[in-house]
């Protein structure tokens, strides 16, 4: 899904102005249009709807960013539109270098990019190594004597329920943006909804297990799932988050046999395991079955208090969601 907003997704705000970002959002629009990805069309009643929900979470005290502009192109229509956007670049005599492993980054009068395929010589160069990559990514600022800041962590889990649970917002707002703010100050967001989807499972190449989740075209699930995640800043002075992250995720990996962790919320406010046996009672019935059932109690106190509290809280704007 494609979400045009200024704020969700998007820290431009930090570095440029309201309306230039507003601007390129809207280029950005302008090229997917081109594409035939255009966001979903509201109608008055749906916004209506819309804003009966932002009062609604007023009312809870919970921030609700309302996503009024998302074009869903589904996970198994990607493949065809990522091909024709490649396509479409290469026209304008852009080169894609495959599997190259790049070893290093070295800063000059131009950049030099080393890899096992050859050197590259740049003006500008743009990383994006992703979570994995964080920790190579360190050292080559730190080599290059680079200024950087570590981001937030976000240390979290992924949520799956009956979809009728959300229907009724997701509906209206497909990818719900929920805000909510601890009593500590930490704050726990809904991020990536996927009505209608699937779970499924993300093996990255440092040996982590985790999840994902993804809705096909046509949304024919019986549940959603979204993440739910806690934010933690480290500053003051700035502490590694990426080290901290790493560790934790070490810890659920080591604790899941090398597989993702599934459990009851029930049975995490009890601070019991969930068994196996009992799984044909889970309601809704999961939809990644290659897992650990087991315990997620060995995410840090901090974060499982946080989540807890922002069940407690969604539960007052979707019923049955702390059940």
């Amino acid at each position: 899904k494609l979400i045009f907003h200024t704020f969700v997704g998007n820290r431009l705000y930090d570095v440029i102005s309201d309306k230039k970002n507003k601007e390129l959002v809207e280029s950005v629009k302008t090229i997917f249009a081109g594409y035939d990805v255009k966001p979903k069309k509201l109608t008055k009643a749906d916004l209506k709807g819309i804003k009966q929900i932002e009062q609604a979470a007023a009312m809870a005290g919970i921030k609700f960013v309302a996503t009024k502009e998302v074009a869903h192109i589904g996970t198994d229509k990607l493949p065809k539109l990522i091909q024709k956007l490649r396509d479409n670049i290469q026209s304008y005599g852009v080169k894609f270098v495959n599997s190259a492993n790049v070893i290093d980054v070295k800063v000059g009068d131009d950049f030099r990019v080393i890899t096992d395929k050859g050197l590259y010589n740049f003006d500008y160069v743009f990383i994006a190594p992703g979570r994995v990559g964080a920790s190579w990514l360190e050292q080559i600022v730190l080599e290059n004597k680079m200024d950087f800041v570590y981001s937030p962590m976000d240390l979290g889990v992924r949520v799956e329920v009956k979809r009728e649970i959300t229907d009724h917002i997701t509906n209206l707002v497909r990818d719900m943006k929920f805000y909510i703010e601890a009593p500590n100050g930490d704050i726990i967001r809904t991020f990536c909804t996927c009505p209608g989807g699937k779970v499924v499972r993300e093996t990255h190449e440092a040996g982590f297990n985790l999840v994902n989740g993804q809705s096909e075209k046509g949304d024919l699930g019986e549940n959603t799932n979204f993440a739910l995640l806690v934010s933690i800043p480290f500053n003051e002075p700035q502490a590694n988050g990426n080290l901290i992250a790493r560790d934790a995720a070490t810890l659920i990996k080591d604790c899941g046999c090398d597989k993702p962790i599934l459990q009851r919320l029930g049975e995490l406010k009890q601070t019991r395991r969930s068994k196996r046996k009992h799984l044909w009672k889970f309601n809704p019935k999961p939809s990644l079955e290659d897992v650990t059932v087991g315990d997620n109690g060995f995410l840090p106190y901090r974060v499982v208090k946080d989540l807890l509290f922002a069940f407690e809280k969604l539960d007052k704007i979707m019923p049955g969601v702390d059940n």
